[in-house]
Parts: C-alpha cells; structure tokens; sequence
C-alpha cells in the first residue's frame, strides 16, 4: 500500500506542477507583445525574467512520464 500512496502522492504532486506551469506560461503569452521594444530593466523584461526563472525551478523537478521529458528550448 505504501507504494501506492507514494505514486499517488508523486501524481498529484506532479499535477500541481503542471498546473504551476500551466499558468506560467499564460503569463509568458500574455508579456510577449510588452516585450517587442521593451529595454532591459523594464519591468516586462524584469517579469518575464522572473516568470522564466520559476518555470525553469518547476520543470527541473519534474519528472519523467514514459521517457517523455520537459526540456527547456527558451
């Protein structure tokens, strides 16, 4: 039982990331016309930056799900 609960528990906490995901990536979509011109250090910049940088921490802890893998080809 207790393998159960720990892939249960690997489930649902990979869901959550990619709900995290998910709504990171909408944001991304969401700055991407801000972004055509913005000069570094605008705060679209400095947002995208920090949305990528938490995007970035979540898809390194995923894990694997039948050999597939995030990657980051930002």
């Amino acid at each position: 039982m207790s393998q159960l609960n720990d892939a249960i528990k690997e489930f649902e906490a990979t869901e959550a990331n990619l709900d995290k995901l998910d709504g990171l990536w909408r944001r991304i979509e969401e700055l991407l016309p801000s972004l055509e011109g913005a000069g570094f250090g605008s705060n679209e910049v400095e947002a995208h930056r920090d949305i990528e940088r938490k995007f970035e921490n979540i898809r390194k802890i995923m894990p694997k799900i039948d050999g597939f893998e995030l990657v980051n080809k930002i």
